[in-house]
């Protein structure tokens, strides 16, 4: 027996989720995002929408926290998959709960789950320990402005880089801000880039070579 949390990855735009569950929330979250940020989600829609809007649109909530087994943990998360995708929509590429390779469930079973996880209470305690726990946390106004206004100004000094040609330089140092955290979006625009060149660059499709140079530096 061991503890689960399920959590979300909601887009506070269109207002539609992503839907999971894990046993390290903050490591879960940290490698979502990192992910999402250097635009080698494996998650194509998820990362399509992240694409499309700022990254502070998105907010991460943990959402129940499950004392049980494994299929405990799926149970949960197929009941907010299904309570999510008749609101707004969700991100989830399958429609059932858990990881492609591990679906031996047979549909008549997975679907079973789905009915049984329906109705489940969540204590006013539990509630309280997901509030603690939760690591989203919904950025101030004040610092999204900031981020806009940065970017705008980003936008405007794009004249001193006409019609630039990378540099191997420039590469490694835009590569080492990646994989130090930084988001492709809130950088490729000091680089002269194109959005569509940087998220290249940044999965390692273009400038291969020194992709993994760095990655190797950087780990």
């Amino acid at each position: 027996m061991r503890t689960y949390y399920i959590y979300e990855i909601k887009n506070n735009v269109t207002r539609e989720k992503y839907v999971g569950s894990t046993v390290d929330p903050r490591a879960r979250k940290l490698k979502h995002f990192a992910s999402l940020r250097r635009g080698d989600h494996k998650n194509h829609k998820l990362q399509n929408a992240w694409d499309n809007h700022e990254e502070s649109d998105f907010e991460w909530n943990l959402l129940e926290e499950i004392e049980g087994e494994y299929e405990d943990s799926l149970k949960a998360e197929q009941r907010y998959m299904d309570e999510f995708k008749h609101k707004h929509g969700i991100y989830n590429v399958l429609p059932y709960a858990g990881k492609a390779k591990e679906r031996s469930y047979r549909k008549e079973t997975l679907e079973k789950m789905s009915e049984t996880a329906r109705g489940r209470i969540i204590s006013e305690e539990q509630k309280e320990r997901l509030r603690k726990l939760n690591l989203g946390r919904k950025i101030p106004d004040e610092a999204i402005e900031k981020m806009k206004k940065s970017q705008r100004d980003r936008a405007e000094g794009m004249e001193r880089w006409p019609h630039a040609k990378f540099a191997e330089d420039q590469i490694k140092e835009y590569l080492l801000r990646i994989f130090t955290g930084e988001n492709v979006k809130d950088i490729y625009l000091d680089y002269g880039m194109s959005l569509s060149s940087a998220y290249r660059i940044a999965r390692g499709d273009a400038w291969a070579y020194l992709y993994d140079r760095i990655k190797k530096e950087s780990a």
